[in-house]
Order: C-alpha cells, then sequence, then structure tokens
C-alpha cells in the first residue's frame, strides 16, 4: 500500500530458516508495486540468520538503520502480523510533527509517537460476513486500549510530562512490535 501511494519501500526480512524457493516465487509474484511514478518502487531482501539468535531476531533492524540512515527518511520497524498502511504513516508523520511543536525541536528526539494496537478476540475460524455479523456483539478488544480503564491494570497512562498528558497516552510496557521513527529521531538517538 505504501508503495502504491508513491513511496519507495524496501523490506528486509530477517529469518532463522531458509525460505523455500516455491515460496520465493510466490512472493515474487504477489508483492510487486504498480505505482507507475519513478520515485515509487519496491524491494525485498531476505537475510538469513542463525536459528541459535531465537528470540534475538528482533536486534537485527537497529544494526539496518544505522547502516542505513542516510539513505531513508523513515524507518519502519514491524513483525509479520502487523499491517502498516499510508494511514498509519501518515499519522505518524503528522503526530510526531506535533509534538515537536508542543515540546519545541530541541526536546522532540526525547519523545517517539507510537501506535497502538489492539485486536478483537473473534474465534480463529470466524469469518464475519453479513450471515455471522452478529456473532461479533459478543467479542471484546483485546491488547493495549486507549482508555483510562484497560483490560490490563497499569498498561496506560497519561503521558508524564505536563504539555503532553492531556493529548497522548504513555505505555508502560515499552515492548513493541512495531515503530517507526524518522531519521531525524534516529540520529538524535544515535
Amino acid at each position: 500500500d505504501l508503495c502504491a501511494a508513491g513511496a519507495h519501500v524496501d523490506v528486509w526480512m530477517h529469518v532463522t530458516h531458509p525460505y523455500p524457493v516455491t515460496l520465493i516465487d510466490l512472493l515474487n509474484s504477489r508483492i510487486r508495486c504498480n505505482n507507475p511514478s519513478p520515485r515509487a518502487g519496491f524491494t525485498l531482501t531476505i537475510v538469513l540468520k542463525s536459528p541459535k539468535v531465537y528470540l534475538h531476531l528482533v536486534d537485527y533492524h537497529r544494526t539496518l538503520f544505522y547502516d542505513k540512515i542516510d539513505e531513508y527518511d523513515l524507518f519502519i520497524y514491524t513483525e509479520d502480523d502487523i499491517r502498516v498502511t499510508p494511514k498509519t504513516v501518515s499519522a505518524y508523520l503528522h503526530e510526531t510533527e506535533r509534538v515537536k511543536s508542543i515540546v519545541g525541536a530541541e526536546h522532540a528526539s526525547d519523545y517517539n509517537v507510537g501506535i497502538a494496537r489492539y485486536e478483537y478476540n473473534y474465534p480463529p475460524d470466524l469469518i464475519v460476513t453479513d450471515k455471522t455479523r452478529k456473532i461479533t456483539k459478543n467479542v471484546t478488544r483485546v491488547y493495549w486500549e486507549h482508555s483510562w480503564d484497560p483490560p490490563i491494570p497499569k498498561s496506560v497512562d497519561a503521558v508524564p510530562q505536563e504539555l503532553l498528558s492531556d493529548k497522548y497516552v504513555h505505555m508502560k510496557n515499552h515492548h513493541q512490535g512495531m515503530f517507526l521513527a524518522t531519521r531525524e529521531l534516529l540520529k538524535a538517538w544515535k
């Protein structure tokens, strides 16, 4: 979707098991950019890592980001089950500029706008159609919530800084399955 919206997108997948040729062929046949703009484009690079890295596979994006810091305006880390849409990117860029205007350029790198994802606890075999729609009335939102009474106690709180506390929430568990960062922020954090 980002490429279709006109962005050049390079995806780097760090994996611990080789992908079979059939899966790579499937990816090549389905993932392409149909935007004719010379600025739009899409590449996919699969990087094989040792299975011994186990849960530390997520650490490789940091090195990649800093190695490529001058090549991109925006960096996105995401696990494989999170969809990043142009609307997500647009909201992130808008809110990042908004935080900068509130706290000032000299303090903007003290913050990064996060994306809180929630999920519905649908049964895994449910496909929502006109005939099954009524089932959704008994479904609740789970994971993180934008609410002052979250299902996980003390998971969300007001941002501790007064300038931002009436506009943003603060997640107590900083594990993120997805985050975005601008080049400017990454350079400040380096």
